[in-house]
Protein backbone atom coordinates (compact mmCIF):
# COMPACT_ATOMS: atom_id res chain seq x y z
CA UNK A 1 0.00 0.00 0.00
CA UNK A 2 1.61 3.54 -1.18
CA UNK A 3 1.79 6.24 1.33
CA UNK A 4 0.90 9.43 0.94
CA UNK A 5 3.52 11.83 -0.33
CA UNK A 6 4.63 13.83 2.53
CA UNK A 7 2.73 17.19 2.83
CA UNK A 8 5.01 20.39 1.86
CA UNK A 9 5.74 22.68 4.28
CA UNK A 10 5.14 26.47 2.35
CA UNK A 11 8.71 27.95 0.95
CA UNK A 12 10.15 30.98 2.51
CA UNK A 13 10.15 33.01 -0.59
CA UNK A 14 6.08 32.31 -1.65
CA UNK A 15 4.94 33.23 2.55
CA UNK A 16 7.28 36.41 1.46
CA UNK A 17 5.34 36.90 -1.27
CA UNK A 18 2.39 36.30 0.09
CA UNK A 19 2.90 38.78 3.19
CA UNK A 20 3.64 41.76 1.08
CA UNK A 21 0.63 40.65 -1.02
CA UNK A 22 -1.38 41.66 1.89
CA UNK A 23 0.52 44.54 3.69
CA UNK A 24 0.43 46.24 0.12
CA UNK A 25 -3.42 45.84 -0.16
CA UNK A 26 -3.77 46.85 3.41
CA UNK A 27 -1.98 49.60 2.89
CA UNK A 28 -2.83 50.76 -0.33
CA UNK A 29 -6.81 51.47 1.60
CA UNK A 30 -7.24 54.63 3.08
CA UNK A 31 -10.16 55.59 4.59
CA UNK A 32 -10.19 59.37 4.05
CA UNK A 33 -9.78 59.09 0.52
CA UNK A 34 -13.30 57.87 0.26
CA UNK A 35 -14.76 60.80 2.34
CA UNK A 36 -16.68 63.57 0.89
CA UNK A 37 -16.37 66.93 2.28
CA UNK A 38 -18.64 69.39 2.75
CA UNK A 39 -16.24 72.50 1.68
CA UNK A 40 -15.54 74.62 -1.03
CA UNK A 41 -11.51 73.82 -0.72
CA UNK A 42 -9.70 70.85 -2.00
CA UNK A 43 -7.43 69.22 0.89
CA UNK A 44 -4.26 67.72 -1.34
CA UNK A 45 -3.44 65.71 1.64
CA UNK A 46 -4.57 63.35 3.82
CA UNK A 47 -4.17 60.81 6.39
CA UNK A 48 -6.18 58.07 8.61
CA UNK A 49 -4.55 59.25 11.61
CA UNK A 50 -3.84 56.46 13.69
CA UNK A 51 -5.72 57.03 17.43
CA UNK A 52 -9.12 57.37 17.76
CA UNK A 53 -10.76 56.48 14.40
CA UNK A 54 -9.55 60.04 12.88
CA UNK A 55 -9.19 61.76 9.65
CA UNK A 56 -6.94 64.64 8.94
CA UNK A 57 -7.19 66.68 5.50
CA UNK A 58 -5.20 69.66 4.85
CA UNK A 59 -3.47 71.76 1.91
CA UNK A 60 -0.41 73.81 3.28
CA UNK A 61 0.60 77.22 0.92
CA UNK A 62 3.84 78.37 1.19
CA UNK A 63 3.46 81.66 -0.09
CA UNK A 64 1.27 83.12 2.86
CA UNK A 65 2.39 80.36 5.27
CA UNK A 66 -1.27 79.49 5.56
CA UNK A 67 -2.25 75.74 6.52
CA UNK A 68 -6.02 74.57 5.45
CA UNK A 69 -7.55 71.35 6.89
CA UNK A 70 -10.81 69.77 7.77
CA UNK A 71 -10.52 67.27 10.99
CA UNK A 72 -12.61 64.58 10.82
CA UNK A 73 -13.59 62.04 13.91
CA UNK A 74 -16.71 61.08 16.08
CA UNK A 75 -17.08 62.02 19.66
CA UNK A 76 -16.73 59.40 22.07
CA UNK A 77 -20.58 59.82 23.13
CA UNK A 78 -23.55 61.33 20.73
CA UNK A 79 -23.41 64.65 22.92
CA UNK A 80 -19.76 64.78 22.87
CA UNK A 81 -17.09 67.14 21.22
CA UNK A 82 -13.67 66.63 18.87
CA UNK A 83 -10.92 68.56 18.51
CA UNK A 84 -7.77 69.09 16.86
CA UNK A 85 -4.81 71.26 18.14
CA UNK A 86 -1.33 72.51 16.68
CA UNK A 87 1.24 72.92 19.86
CA UNK A 88 3.51 75.56 18.96
CA UNK A 89 5.76 74.91 22.16
CA UNK A 90 5.93 70.86 22.64
CA UNK A 91 4.21 67.52 21.64
CA UNK A 92 1.50 67.20 23.88
CA UNK A 93 -1.90 68.61 25.25
CA UNK A 94 0.09 71.70 27.20
CA UNK A 95 0.74 74.73 25.04
CA UNK A 96 -2.19 73.09 22.67
CA UNK A 97 -3.92 76.27 20.55
CA UNK A 98 -7.16 73.61 19.86
CA UNK A 99 -10.20 74.20 17.69
CA UNK A 100 -13.22 72.16 19.51
CA UNK A 101 -16.76 71.61 17.81
CA UNK A 102 -20.32 69.98 19.45
CA UNK A 103 -23.13 70.73 19.23
CA UNK A 104 -25.21 73.53 21.02
CA UNK A 105 -28.80 73.50 20.80
CA UNK A 106 -28.36 71.16 18.08
CA UNK A 107 -26.49 73.44 16.03
CA UNK A 108 -22.26 72.83 15.32
CA UNK A 109 -20.72 75.25 17.20
CA UNK A 110 -16.74 75.74 16.88
CA UNK A 111 -14.73 77.15 19.62
CA UNK A 112 -10.73 78.20 20.37
CA UNK A 113 -9.32 77.33 23.23
CA UNK A 114 -5.80 77.89 24.71
CA UNK A 115 -4.76 74.64 26.88
CA UNK A 116 -2.05 76.49 28.82
CA UNK A 117 -2.60 74.01 31.59
CA UNK A 118 -4.38 70.68 32.50
CA UNK A 119 -6.12 73.20 34.27
CA UNK A 120 -5.86 76.80 33.19
CA UNK A 121 -7.90 76.28 29.21
CA UNK A 122 -8.31 80.06 27.93
CA UNK A 123 -11.03 80.70 25.64
CA UNK A 124 -10.63 82.98 23.18
CA UNK A 125 -7.74 83.96 20.47
CA UNK A 126 -4.86 81.81 19.88
CA UNK A 127 -1.54 82.45 19.72
CA UNK A 128 -1.80 82.36 15.97
CA UNK A 129 -3.85 83.77 13.69
CA UNK A 130 -7.40 81.46 12.52
CA UNK A 131 -9.82 82.38 9.94
CA UNK A 132 -12.63 80.38 8.14
CA UNK A 133 -13.81 78.38 11.03
CA UNK A 134 -16.65 76.03 10.63
CA UNK A 135 -17.97 72.39 11.20
CA UNK A 136 -20.98 70.17 10.43
CA UNK A 137 -21.85 66.62 11.60
CA UNK A 138 -22.97 63.67 9.03
CA UNK A 139 -24.03 60.40 10.21
CA UNK A 140 -22.67 61.26 13.74
CA UNK A 141 -19.05 62.17 12.46
CA UNK A 142 -17.97 65.83 13.17
CA UNK A 143 -16.05 67.63 10.98
CA UNK A 144 -13.84 70.62 11.71
CA UNK A 145 -12.56 73.13 9.16
CA UNK A 146 -10.38 75.72 9.71
CA UNK A 147 -7.01 77.66 8.28
CA UNK A 148 -4.45 78.91 10.23
CA UNK A 149 -0.88 80.25 9.90
CA UNK A 150 1.96 78.30 10.68
CA UNK A 151 5.52 80.00 10.76
CA UNK A 152 7.36 80.84 8.27
CA UNK A 153 9.47 78.24 6.18
CA UNK A 154 8.30 75.39 8.92
CA UNK A 155 8.10 71.80 7.84
CA UNK A 156 6.34 70.04 10.37
CA UNK A 157 3.85 71.24 13.18
CA UNK A 158 3.09 69.41 16.43
CA UNK A 159 -0.34 68.79 15.84
CA UNK A 160 -2.86 66.86 18.69
CA UNK A 161 -6.60 66.02 18.34
CA UNK A 162 -9.20 64.38 21.26
CA UNK A 163 -12.48 63.29 21.23
CA UNK A 164 -14.84 63.61 24.46
CA UNK A 165 -18.05 62.68 25.87
CA UNK A 166 -19.97 65.47 26.64
CA UNK A 167 -20.78 69.63 26.67
CA UNK A 168 -21.98 71.51 29.74
CA UNK A 169 -22.46 74.83 28.25
CA UNK A 170 -19.51 75.70 26.63
CA UNK A 171 -17.47 74.00 28.81
CA UNK A 172 -15.77 70.64 27.42
CA UNK A 173 -16.15 67.65 29.73
CA UNK A 174 -12.84 65.52 30.08
CA UNK A 175 -11.86 62.90 27.68
CA UNK A 176 -11.38 59.25 28.64
CA UNK A 177 -7.45 58.73 29.81
CA UNK A 178 -6.89 55.76 27.46
CA UNK A 179 -3.99 54.96 25.94
CA UNK A 180 -5.61 55.65 22.43
CA UNK A 181 -6.40 59.00 24.08
CA UNK A 182 -3.01 59.79 25.56
CA UNK A 183 -1.27 58.78 22.11
CA UNK A 184 -2.95 60.81 20.02
CA UNK A 185 -0.61 63.36 19.20
CA UNK A 186 2.15 64.00 16.14
CA UNK A 187 3.92 65.87 14.05
CA UNK A 188 2.40 66.89 10.83
CA UNK A 189 4.55 67.39 7.59
CA UNK A 190 3.18 70.24 6.03
CA UNK A 191 4.10 68.72 2.23
CA UNK A 192 2.54 65.83 2.95
CA UNK A 193 5.00 62.84 3.27
CA UNK A 194 3.93 61.46 6.18
CA UNK A 195 6.21 59.24 9.24
CA UNK A 196 2.57 57.51 10.40
CA UNK A 197 2.44 53.76 9.20
CA UNK A 198 -0.62 54.44 6.90
CA UNK A 199 -1.32 50.50 7.84
CA UNK A 200 -2.30 51.22 11.18
CA UNK A 201 -2.08 48.88 13.93
CA UNK A 202 -5.19 47.22 13.31
CA UNK A 203 -4.17 46.32 9.67
CA UNK A 204 -0.82 45.25 10.93
CA UNK A 205 -2.39 42.82 13.76
CA UNK A 206 -4.50 41.15 10.46
CA UNK A 207 -1.58 40.97 8.23
CA UNK A 208 0.34 38.91 11.28
CA UNK A 209 -2.44 36.98 11.65
CA UNK A 210 -2.90 35.90 7.91
CA UNK A 211 0.39 35.22 7.87
CA UNK A 212 0.47 32.95 10.40
CA UNK A 213 -2.63 31.43 9.45
CA UNK A 214 -0.49 30.67 5.97
CA UNK A 215 2.18 29.29 7.88
CA UNK A 216 -0.16 26.84 9.84
CA UNK A 217 -2.25 25.58 6.71
CA UNK A 218 0.50 25.29 3.65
Amino acid sequence: MLSPPPSRSPSIPMLLLLLTFFAVTASSTHTCTTQKLNSKNIYFNCMDLPYLNSYLHWTYDPSNFSLSVAFVATPSRPDGWVSWAINPTGTGMVGAQAIVAFKKNGVMTVNTLNLKSYIVILHGNLSFDVWDLSADEVGGMMTIFASVKVPENAETVNHVWQVGPSVIGDKLNQHEISMANLQAKGTLRLNGAQSYSSVGAKNLILILSLFLFLVLVM
